[in-house]
């Protein structure tokens, strides 16, 4: 059977389950994908892509007739699965995995666990400490009997084949090895730098929202009169296009913790837009500005400078806007 149609990610199945349904080995199944090789491709040259069409039809029915008819098998697969990294994603899945009843192997290569969020001050909406959440998880994987930690650990080698992999990790001076049926990679992410915008790497006292949460963690802030937060940085159009939609809130949470440790600071929030995604959110906005932080909107055409001033950074927002809730 030969199918000219749309795209075979959501149709090949569709037509492949028709095959069986008619008694026909659904891998004697072949699939011409014309609309996006030729109808999206090529939609101001019909007669071109009439053509190419064509020649698509009849390639895939040459090779129709000489498929071979395959049969799937069965295969055992080991009930148990390889994690790796042990932050909060990592956590999550091992736990959900275990409480199925499956032997889980968590692998961090780090003497802790918790990933990213170690470095957190509070989080929102709780306002939960970060390491809290983390002890939390830590002693479920201790209680868990289905969860074994390796902690401080090297991946050395994966070998096998779906179903039936061979670990083995090296954890100091030894060697410990597994055998696995899954594998799930959570290694996370890691912050933007943004080198050369605003200053960061150049000028003194200029860095990230997670550089600075480090900071508030570990008690480390100076005495802050002035502090700014420019949002969207390297986003919605000057690298990327898209909207990481963490930022605003991670900067409102942030000028909060300013604000209420250093209530007499100028604490202003520089934005492309506010983007806070529900209730709470939007309550924390506003708290932010009933302790004083203000919030200044700047346009892409008329971005942020910052500039040094007696050793210190400023910062120079684009056009004032008022805003008083969010989209």
């Amino acid at each position: 059977m030969v199918v000219a149609s749309c795209t075979p990610r959501t149709h090949e199945p569709l037509f492949r389950d028709a095959c069986e349904e008619a008694g026909l080995n659904k891998y004697l199944f072949e699939f011409a994908n014309i609309r996006d090789q030729c109808s999206w491709v090529h939609m101001h040259e019909w007669d071109e892509a009439t053509a190419k069409a064509k020649d698509l039809v009849r390639m895939s029915v040459m090779r129709a007739g000489l498929l071979q008819p395959l049969e799937e098998i069965s295969i055992d697969i080991h009930p148990a699965s390889l994690i790796i990294d042990a932050g909060v994603a990592g956590m999550t899945a091992a736990l959900s995995i275990a409480d199925q009843g499956y032997e889980v192997f968590l692998v961090e290569k780090e003497a802790e666990v918790g990933g990213m969020m170690r470095n957190l001050d509070n989080l929102t909406p709780t306002n939960t400490d970060s390491q809290t959440v983390i002890t939390r998880y830590l002693e479920r994987i201790n209680a868990n009997p289905n969860v074994h930690l390796i902690a401080s650990a090297t991946l050395k080698s994966i070998n096998g084949y779906f179903g039936n992999f061979d670990v083995a990790v090296t954890v100091g001076d030894r060697e410990e090895t597994f055998k696995v049926g899954t594998i799930i990679v959570a290694t996370g992410s890691e912050e933007m730098k943004p080198e050369g915008l605003y200053g960061y790497g150049d000028l003194n006292n200029v860095m990230t929202k997670g550089q600075l949460e480090l900071m508030l963690r570990e008690d480390r802030v100076p005495d802050v009169k002035d502090a700014v937060f420019i949002n969207c940085v390297g986003s919605r159009g000057q690298s990327v296009s898209y909207c990481n939609r963490i930022c605003c809130m991670v900067g409102i949470k942030n000028a909060i913790a300013l604000k209420e440790k250093f209530p007499e600071a100028n604490v202003s929030v520089l934005h492309n837009d506010i983007e806070v995604y529900s209730v709470i959110q939007e309550d924390w906005y506003k708290k932010a500005r009933a302790l004083g932080a203000r919030f200044r909107k700047y346009t892409p055409e008329r971005r942020p400078e910052v500039t040094e001033e007696d050793g210190r950074p400023k910062a120079k927002s684009g056009p004032r806007r008022s805003r008083t809730s969010s989209r």
